[in-house]
């Protein structure tokens, strides 16, 4: 039986299409190996202590390179001579980046451009996304679609101040339509906000890199991390990013940000990409959102 045929909460509406099959081996195969490269782990260090992971995506534009993940996760970096972010590197070895970062607390998410020391010090393997790996988020068919996310939940990492060994999830989520049912009616660290913010339900079990099922963990150290959706075409060719993972609600409810707001960071944090950005998404409302501009080194 098809993953899209289990039953759906009241208000959640399965796509007519069902563009994901992880019940057809050569199918998931494809999905993952076309999702895990991307995504990247992020670690929070205080001294040599892991505090807390997230996950984020690299993109390159007119050769910057830009690590996008939600705000909380590199919320505080900075104020503490002992804390910093890691980054993994070849081997699985431990970096600090040399980064410079925007970011906007409501909706949550935030934009560092990476030195370009740091970006060779990134696993080989590591995939660098661009623009064209978006998907346009102003298509009517984006709010009635499966999504598949890709991350690193902190419960399945082992790491230490020099080296890390790494098992990233991947899981999958139906959009959601209607009122919020009464378990998800609940009080979010922020509140959500029209056009920006939207509520995805989890699927019962995620996948490893391997193609194994797993039962969903605690889902800390998620935030940040891509959603990809279908857009007409093949796979893996017509998978594209819709948003960022920004907040779970019992387990089972994901929020996501839709990647317009990352659009306009990025244009406001460098004019100078904005004339690439427009090329791929015309003109942008870049006024939203209260700017956090800060530097690492």
């Amino acid at each position: 039986m098809r993953d899209y045929l289990k039953p759906c909460p009241p208000g959640v509406t399965p796509p007519a299409i069902p563009p994901f099959n992880f019940s057809d081996p050569l199918e998931q195969r494809v999905i993952l190996r076309h999702v895990v490269p991307c995504s990247v782990p992020l670690f929070r260090f205080a001294g040599d202590t892991p505090l807390e992971l997230g996950t984020g995506t690299i993109f390159k534009i007119d050769g910057v390179h830009l690590l996008v993940t939600a705000a909380h996760v590199v919320a505080g970096l900075g104020h503490s001579v002992d804390e910093c972010l890691v980054l993994i590197g070849e081997g699985g070895h431990c970096f600090r980046p040399v980064y410079t970062r925007a970011s906007v607390t409501e909706p949550d998410v935030a934009v560092l451009r990476l030195s370009e020391e740091s970006v060779a010090q990134l696993p080989k393997r590591q995939v660098i996304l661009g623009l064209r790996d978006v998907a346009d988020f102003r298509e009517p068919f984006f709010y009635r679609n499966e999504f598949i996310l890709c991350g690193f939940p902190v419960a399945s990492q082992d790491i230490n101040r020099e080296r890390a060994d790494l098992a990233p999830l991947v899981y999958r989520c139906v959009s959601y339509e209607g009122t919020p049912p009464e378990e998800v009616d609940i009080a979010w660290e922020r509140p959500f906000i029209r056009g920006a913010d939207f509520l995805l339900h989890l699927d019962e079990e995620g996948r490893h890199p391997d193609g194994s099922s797993a039962p969903i963990p605690p889902l800390q150290g998620m935030s940040g991390c891509p959603m990809w959706g279908m857009v007409p075409g093949t796979v893996p060719g017509g998978m594209k990013i819709f948003g960022i993972q920004t907040a779970v609600a019992k387990r089972r409810w994901i929020r996501c940000t839709v990647w317009t707001v990352v659009v306009g960071l990025i244009c406001r944090a460098w004019p100078e990409l904005s004339a690439t950005v427009r090329d791929y998404f015309g003109d942008l409302d870049e006024d939203e959102g209260d700017d956090d501009q800060s530097a690492q080194i």
